[in-house]
């Protein structure tokens, strides 16, 4: 049986078109309107199969007009810091007596528009999203049942995002505790604003008064997501500044850097220390064990998750919410 999203594909129209077609609940154009009637009939298209009827715990929320479903957005579901924040967040959520639906971003087109639309048409309640987007098309209108996560796709926003200012003066006091004199950081080429580029901007504030000079390397974000990227672009500049005797990467480069002071016989901590950032799982599979900046993904989840039904429900919020860091010591410094 066809989905509502298959149907649309199908006319070459966005999700919110086809809904919006096929309930008769706003204006569409005749001619999308045949090609989107046309495309549910070849596909055998039946209403209400897309979306999960609202069990016995969402009656309450179908009696407000409320469709108990709400969107999450990130820029690849393939990455570990995302699909971990992903999973907590599908766990807070349902605690909350939400379902979900989860959309990948980067590399799809629109793919954020579409989450505005669905909101508009109220084809779902909230969204969390986390967008590599600016100048998004009818957000303002539907912001007060969005919550952004580490991004800030329009001013005025809600956000909820890691201290990376705490982050980066963790990793830059460690480095000094170890003496390093020369520390390569590599953090993501984004013309869009968030939270995150704080902990590189300390970071080398921080080591930059103590005398320890700091290369800062930015990164494409299109291709950052990339594990062959991670790997070719960690042993490039490490290759460009082997003298460098500390580097400051998130976690999956950070592994990259491990390996790379392996088969170039750079000894881990003694000639180079390592410090990553997310405190994802792998930091600690491999050996050593990576030095790390843990962002709390749980915390962030529940924080988000909380605010986001807050905003649905109309309750007030603040604007930030920021959630602590810490430290995981490692055989890496």
């Amino acid at each position: 049986m066809a989905s509502l999203r298959e149907v649309a594909d199908a006319a070459g129209v966005g999700l919110g078109t086809a809904s919006r077609a096929l309930n008769g609940t706003g204006y569409v154009s005749e001619e999308k309107k045949k090609m989107i009637l046309k495309a549910a009939e070849e596909l055998h298209y039946r209403q209400n199969m897309s979306v999960p009827e609202p069990a016995e715990h969402h009656a309450g929320l179908a009696a407000k007009g409320k469709t108990g479903i709400v969107g999450l957005s990130v820029p690849d579901m393939e990455q570990p810091f995302f699909a971990g924040l992903l999973k907590y967040l599908e766990i807070e959520l349902h605690k909350l007596g939400y379902h979900v639906m989860m959309f990948n971003s980067l590399g799809v087109s629109n793919r954020v528009e579409e989450i505005v639309e669905m909101l508009e048409q109220h084809i779902i309640d909230g969204a969390i999203l986390n967008t590599t987007e600016s100048d998004i098309p009818g957000i303002g209108r539907v912001g007060s049942r969005i919550v952004a996560y580490e991004c800030r796709p329009a001013e005025g926003m809600t956000q909820v995002y890691s201290d990376h200012r705490q982050g980066g003066r963790m990793a830059a006091e460690e480095f000094l505790r170890c003496g390093c004199k020369k520390v390569l950081q590599i953090s993501s080429d984004s013309t869009f604003y968030t939270p995150s580029s704080e902990r590189h901007r300390i970071l080398e504030e921080i080591l930059s008064a103590e005398g320890t000079e700091v290369i800062s390397v930015r990164l494409a974000w299109t291709n950052i997501l990339s594990y062959d990227y991670y790997r070719r672009s960690i042993e490039e500049y490490l290759r460009l500044y082997p003298d460098a005797d500390g580097v400051f990467v998130e976690d999956i480069s950070a592994y990259f850097a491990l390996k790379h002071a392996e088969e170039s016989g750079i000894s881990v901590p003694e000639k180079r220390k390592i410090v990553g950032y997310d405190g994802l799982d792998l930091t600690r599979i491999c050996q050593p064990v990576i030095t790390t900046i843990v962002q709390d993904i749980p915390a962030i989840a529940k924080i988000a998750a909380e605010v986001l039904v807050k905003k649905i429900n109309g309750e007030s919020v603040e604007q930030n919410y920021v959630i602590p860091v810490y430290f995981q010591k490692g055989g890496t410094t």
